[in-house]
């Protein structure tokens, strides 16, 4: 019967609403941890440059030009010996340090911050302390290894299966209790960009590519330490790996860029390449395709969404009181009470 002009529901749109309401149930924990690590990476080194701005920020000698990158890194091999190369970030700006990212004998990854004008290193710490190394472990995988991926993928996709159970099980009257009407108004927003975060990580596992940024794109050609110095010509070297083999990529950045606009990779002697796919789903997957303005929208765009489910739990349980008097027992849907 058609809830239209009344509030009889079918046993059918019920038996929806009920699934539909243990599926958010059981998907608001890790979603919720899911979204709000997403939340804090989108500006995670912003964050760190103010809480630790001894280790992101120098100031620069006027009139002295930073040393050549093969100096940068003979000084973080000559300081710590034995320790194996795996990223290196050079600076956007000259007031920025040079970051790379090591492996100890231990197997700890370890953080480098070299100041390239006065040719010191200024500062170490490991990799763990970095909020964009603890979140992603979150965001990936709950930092739960394997198990914990299986769940952020499983809980990622349930969104669309929930967002769809929720509009066949949907009420056509108007109107309802505050919490209703806010879910409604928050759950559209917050699971399309919910949606787009979810289908572009999904598309990248199954076409092999990773998003983390520490990880070199698998299909772009490595080159040798001779060929870095040559490497982005006309372009500023925005990011080094270094593969297990010895070999590097080469991140160039055109000035101004942002996202996948203006970056390529290079393995020098002339061995360059565009973004790809990787780098596209992965400035799609952070917003980053729309500079800064698309991670603040991906920022509260992800922290809507289960902000909308706890909405929508309200209002549930605020029904189910509302039918049964007041008295608190297992969950129920409307028809059953009606």
């Amino acid at each position: 019967m058609s809830e239209r002009d009344g509030v009889v529901s079918s046993p059918w749109r019920n038996r929806i609403r009920r699934v539909h309401v243990w599926l958010g149930f059981a998907l608001l924990l890790p979603l919720s941890l899911v979204a709000f690590s997403g939340a804090g990476l989108s500006f995670a080194q912003q964050a760190d440059r103010v809480i630790a701005p001894e280790l992101w920020t120098i100031s620069p000698p006027s009139n002295v030009e930073p040393v050549p990158l093969a100096r940068i890194i003979e000084i973080i091999e000559r300081r710590l010996p034995g320790m194996q190369l795996e990223r290196l970030d050079l600076p956007e700006r000259r007031q920025d340090t040079a970051v790379a990212q090591l492996i100890d004998g231990e197997g700890e990854q370890r953080q480098v911050f070299v100041d390239p004008f006065r040719e010191v290193i200024v500062g170490e710490r490991l990799a763990s302390a970095d909020p964009r190394h603890w979140l992603g472990s979150v965001h990936r995988k709950l930092s739960a290894g394997r198990a914990g991926q299986a769940v952020v993928i499983a809980a990622s996709t349930g969104v669309i299966v929930l967002l769809v159970l929720g509009w066949v099980g949907r009420r056509y009257r108007q109107g309802g209790d505050g919490a209703r009407r806010w879910h409604r108004r928050l759950v559209w927003l917050g699971a399309s960009l919910w949606s787009v975060c979810a289908l572009t990580a999904v598309f990248a596992l199954a076409a092999g590519h990773s998003l983390n940024d520490n990880h070199p794109p698998p299909a772009v050609k490595a080159g040798t330490a001779d060929t870095l110095a040559g490497a982005c010509e006309g372009r500023s070297i925005d990011t080094i790996w270094w593969r297990d083999d010895g070999r590097a990529v080469v991140r160039c950045r055109a000035p101004g860029s942002f996202g996948p606009f203006g970056v390529g990779y290079d393995a020098g002697h002339g061995a360059q390449s565009g973004a790809g796919i990787a780098a596209w789903l992965t400035a799609v997957h952070t917003g980053e395709v729309f500079g800064v303005g698309g991670r603040v929208l991906w920022f509260w765009g992800t922290l809507l969404l289960p902000l909308a489910m706890w909405f929508g739990l309200i209002a549930f349980w605020h029904r189910r009181r509302i039918e049964r008097g007041g008295a608190v027992g297992s969950p129920t849907t409307e028809g059953e009470t009606e």
